[in-house]
């Protein structure tokens, strides 16, 4: 895998984890575990379809990455297998 594949890739899953961190601590506040500060019950529809769209988003965007590193490393993985048999 290309280096600066494997840094877009470690790159995009830290953002994932740092949203879906942000993301849980809201829908906590939202259900009442840390009520001080929390959104109005009238925000957590919109809050709960942001964050969907959001994961969504990511996820394809992961997905993507994904298929350019196996393709990446397709060729390399062919070249294996014909030493293997060789």
């Amino acid at each position: 895998m290309d280096a600066n594949l494997r840094a877009e890739l470690r790159y995009k899953a830290r953002v994932l984890d740092d949203q879906v961190t942000r993301y849980s601590e809201a829908a906590r506040k939202l259900r009442g575990a840390d009520p001080v500060g929390g959104w109005p019950a009238r925000n957590t529809e919109s809050a709960v379809a942001t964050l969907l769209a959001w994961l969504v988003d990511e996820a394809i965007e992961m997905a993507r990455l994904l298929r350019r590193a196996a393709d990446a490393d397709a060729p390399a993985a062919g070249e294996q297998e014909k030493g293997a048999t060789s």
